[in-house]
């Protein structure tokens, strides 16, 4: 039940109520940036203004501005170099192409305010193009969020119109054309689908004529338009996802620094709650007890030199409910394998005790009762999967567990039989923003387990965490 809480107000913050109550109501100010003195209009107000083949956008008192995040990658080389994309940075899923009339020097991500009073606006060849933007009217204010449309290619291909200059991502299908690499036009078709997308590779780019894989799991591109035929243009080769493990990114548990807020344990270094812990690498947050501390003495004989490690205490929950040792983790689009290297820790005996009398007290590893185990645990909508590892069985030694991410059709598959009517928005949700949680699933038996007392401890140490794309 929601409980209503009453406090004391101050007689100065009754007197200020009654004050407001008893003003007149005015009309609340137009408080939208005006960076460049103009008025700030969405993208697809910007675009609506051009009703005929060039137009000028108004100047002066009723001059206009927009902002929006840049989405297309001059790195790659496979656009203009004058050219950007930008993408509106709130709801409006416009986007629009902008010509400078010099070469671009911004890259993806970059939040621009755009002041486009008195500028030309041109229909080329099906697009509506802001043109001849000199960079005094750019203002960079900072770094944005890149949205990505998740749709098939028969709905792109239908708001072609609506989504000129957005990214969008399809997945499941082939490339074909250009030699079986990145030449001239191409064209992708998904799986178990007639819908088909061109997409454009430009003489110069960076991946002109590198090979392209034969089965992909995931293609991100702008949505283009000439004249009547929509197509895609991919940015760089990064943008193209095979089905296998292409690129493994690799984070050696170089620890920075944990967060420790409440000081429950008598070692500081050890947590007890959700906290946040940092690497070279990656951000995590780690879940109930949890240390980031320096080798044992038992264990300093098998770890490679370094500062600290992460030590996962608590052993597998018995209930949903229970304490669980856990590293959470947020993951780029397109994760395919997530590989962990961990060891059962040979520490045994008295750790530390806490503030209010608990304790870590670990029983010695027993091989026939005792194993080592990860579980690798992400939530879909309603849909929850765990995904155990191997046991293990001795202490001091270094093992690499490969947990395998389900392609969307696996998981269209898995998740609909629970939510047969919004599966596929939630699996999209997720491979956008992939989340997982590493749990200790290792067992240690004590024979004297007090049903008041924590879990007995188990601990893991994780040493090495490797991402495959």
């Amino acid at each position: 039940m929601n409980k209503i809480q009453y406090r004391q107000m101050s007689a100065l913050a009754i007197l200020f109520l009654l004050f407001a109550t008893a003003c007149t109501k005015t009309v609340a100010p137009d408080l939208s940036p005006a960076i460049f003195g103009t008025k700030t209009i969405s993208i697809s107000q910007l675009k609506s203004l051009s009703i005929a083949t060039e137009v000028r956008v108004p100047d002066g008192a009723d001059g206009k501005q927009i902002s929006g995040v840049v989405i297309s990658d001059r790195t790659g080389k496979n656009i203009d170099p004058t050219t950007i994309i930008l993408q509106s940075d709130g709801t409006d899923t416009a986007g629009i192409v902008v010509q400078l009339d010099t070469i671009a020097p911004f890259n993806p991500g970059d939040w621009l305010v755009i002041n486009a009073s008195g500028r030309k606006l041109q229909q080329v060849n099906g697009e509506v193009m802001l043109k001849d933007i000199p960079l005094s009217r750019i203002q960079h204010i900072g770094k944005g969020i890149i949205k990505v449309i998740s749709v098939p290619v028969s709905e792109a291909l239908k708001n072609a119109s609506k989504w000129n200059g957005v990214l969008v991502r399809f997945y499941d299908g082939n490339l074909t054309g250009g030699g079986g690499s990145y030449n001239g036009t191409l064209n992708f078709k998904e799986m178990d689908s007639t819908a088909i997308i061109s997409s454009r590779v430009l003489p110069g780019a960076v991946f002109e004529n590198s090979t392209y894989p034969a089965a992909i799991s995931a293609i991100t591109g702008i949505l283009r338009v000439a004249g009547a035929n929509p197509y895609i243009q991919v940015r760089n080769a990064a943008d193209v996802n095979s089905t296998e493990v292409t690129r493994l990114v690799t984070d050696e548990m170089h620890i920075i620094g944990m967060d420790n807020p409440s000081h429950y344990w008598e070692n500081p270094k050890i947590t007890f709650g959700n906290t946040t812990l940092e690497t070279v690498q990656s951000r995590y947050y780690v879940g109930d007890i949890v240390g980031n501390l320096p080798a044992f003495p038992s264990d300093a004989g098998f770890l490679p030199a370094q500062s600290s490690y992460l030590y996962l205490m608590l052993q597998q929950p018995v209930n949903v409910w229970d304490f669980k040792s856990s590293v959470d983790l947020v993951v780029q689009p397109g994760i395919k394998e997530i590989r962990v290297t961990f060891a059962g820790s040979q520490v045994n005996g008295f750790i530390t005790k806490s503030t209010y009398g608990d304790k870590i007290n670990v029983n010695p590893f027993n091989p026939a009762t005792d194993s080592f185990q990860l579980d690798l645990r992400y939530t879909i909508g309603s849909y929850v999967a765990n995904t155990v590892s191997a046991t293990y069985s001795a202490t001091g030694k270094l093992y690499t567990v490969v947990f395998h991410v389900p392609a969307r059709r696996e998981l269209f598959k898995s998740v609909s039989e629970l939510d047969p009517y919004s599966y596929r928005t939630s699996v999209d949700q997720f491979l956008e923003e992939p989340k997982f949680s590493i749990i200790n699933y290792s067992v240690r038996v004590d024979p004297n387990q007090d049903p008041w007392a924590l879990p007995a401890p188990a601990p893991i140490i994780i040493t090495k965490i490797e991402y495959g794309y």
